[in-house]
């Protein structure tokens, strides 16, 4: 008898599951944030960047950031483009399957520890502009993110397939966190420390709260199917909060339930050749109150629930009622929770290899704050690109999780720039588990102003970040343009 546990039923794999319905979508997006002409871009990765730029002022119309990307299962024969059209149910197939029939297509669920990752980011009119030696910057963008970092292998879609009776599991460490949000900040810098080529700078952003969920179980939480229809749970504390979108099977909604404050913390520094950035981002939080619901499950004894009613479940209110009812206490204890934004530690190294070609290295580390964030997925990017003012192509070589290579493609032609940090996911893929997109519309100076000082003499080379020291005896370089 097969188990078929659904959006209700177990967070972890509902949230998994979620990246495949709905595409609620890496996080480097290199051809987008990180050259020499990224301006406001630039500035929401790192606040001191912009005192670096290459643009006197720049103005954002409208740009977006999706991602998504998940290790619980992939979907054979299937591209970004086709799924995003609209799709029928898509069947499910095991390996053995696949490998009896290539041109199958659906979904097909891994086995062991698994994660999945989703990232939304739209932002809309925003500015930066340098007032020497003070930078001033201010921007308005709508984010979603979740996160389910280590899903174990007893949650695995055959794990729970071929759970028989009395086959008992055990797991620990259950952890997923999600967040819509509104966020609006202010960007300051300055390079006025006596350093010309160091600069500092910081963002205040104030959160208005959508959305939001948490998932924790630190404890040891052990399930036992006792017979074909009952399933034993015993668990020493599982905490469980949401907000009534999540509830309601996914009815997201855009009003306002919760508030918070999050700052960004940067440095730049410019070489001869090079620039390095270095930022902590979303340091944060968003409080939800009385607008959700906070659950704490606490077993003393183990209780039974019915695995049919499981699998019939529509939304988490039902779960939860099921659950109350089996428990000896009511779950609910309170109407308000916490959720921590995706804190990350950036690192950006760009080297000037030839006049109008650069490399940049950038890694995103997710920072652990507690078992109340949500946490981003770790990348490494190594990013070529040939850049001039009104024209740039990027190819990013992306590492995601350390585990996964990806190769993409940007292009920024004036104010129009596209990309992707995963171009077979876009077109032809065969084993498709996430993607990226972003696009960005922007205003900026037509004359490169920021760089004209000196660089017609032939004798003085100088850095194409606007290193106010020049390098006697040297050739003539030209500024990137």
């Amino acid at each position: 008898m097969k188990i078929t546990l659904n959006v209700g039923s177990i967070g972890l794999i509902l949230f998994s599951t979620l990246i495949f319905n709905h595409f609620a979508f890496a996080q480097h997006a290199s051809g987008l944030f990180y050259d020499n002409y990224a301006g406001i871009h630039g500035v929401v990765k790192n606040p001191a960047s912009g005192q670096h730029s290459r643009l006197g002022w720049d103005v954002n119309i409208v740009s977006g950031h999706l991602y998504g990307r998940t290790t619980y299962g992939r979907i054979v024969n299937t591209n970004f483009f086709d799924l995003a059209s609209g799709v029928e149910t898509l069947s499910v197939f095991g390996d053995d399957e696949i490998s009896t029939d290539p041109d199958a297509r659906g979904i097909v669920f891994q086995e062991g520890t698994a994660s999945a990752y989703a990232h939304v980011d739209i932002m809309g009119p925003s500015f930066w502009i340098d007032l020497k030696p003070v930078g001033i910057g201010g921007f308005i963008r709508g984010r979603a993110d979740a996160s389910a970092p280590n899903i174990p292998s007893e949650l695995s879609y055959q794990e729970i397939q071929n759970l028989t009776v009395s086959d008992a599991q055990s797991i620990s460490d259950i952890q997923s966190a999600g967040a819509a949000w509104t966020e609006y900040g202010i960007s300051l810098s300055s390079n006025s420390f006596g350093f010309d080529d160091i600069s500092i700078g910081i963002n205040v952003k104030y959160l208005q709260g959508h959305e939001g969920y948490l998932l924790s179980s630190p404890g040891n939480f052990d399930f036992i199917r006792t017979a074909d229809n009952q399933l034993q749970i015993n668990t020493p504390e599982t905490v469980l909060a949401y907000t009534d979108g999540f509830a309601n099977n996914g009815d997201l909604s855009r009003s306002t339930r919760g508030s918070g404050w999050a700052i960004d913390l940067g440095y730049s520094q410019q070489f001869l050749r090079s620039r390095l950035g270095i930022s902590i981002v979303d340091l944060g939080r968003i409080r939800f109150n009385d607008s959700g619901s906070l659950h704490e499950l606490v077993l003393d004894e183990a209780i039974e629930l019915d695995i049919d009613e499981l699998s019939a479940l529509g939304s988490v209110d039902e779960l939860i009622a099921i659950v109350d009812a089996a428990a000896p206490n009511s779950t609910l204890v309170g109407n308000s929770f916490t959720v921590r934004t995706p804190a990350r530690l950036l690192i950006n190294y760009d080297y000037q290899v030839g006049q109008f070609i650069f490399v940049n290295a950038a890694l995103s580390q997710s920072l652990a704050i507690s078992d109340q964030a949500i946490r981003s997925e770790n990348n490494l990017s190594i990013s070529p690109r040939y850049e001039r003012r009104w024209l740039a192509v990027t190819l990013p070589v992306t590492v995601n999780s350390y585990e996964s290579v990806h190769l993409g493609l940007a292009a920024r032609l004036g104010p129009l720039t596209i990309g992707t940090d995963n171009l077979t996911s876009l077109f032809g893929s065969r084993e498709f588990n996430g993607s990226s997109v972003f696009a960005a519309v922007r205003v900026y100076p037509f004359k490169d102003s920021k760089n004209s000082k000196g660089v017609e003499c032939p004798r003085i080379k100088r850095s194409p970040w606007d290193s106010a020291q020049p390098v006697k005896g040297a050739r003539r370089m030209r500024s990137p343009r």
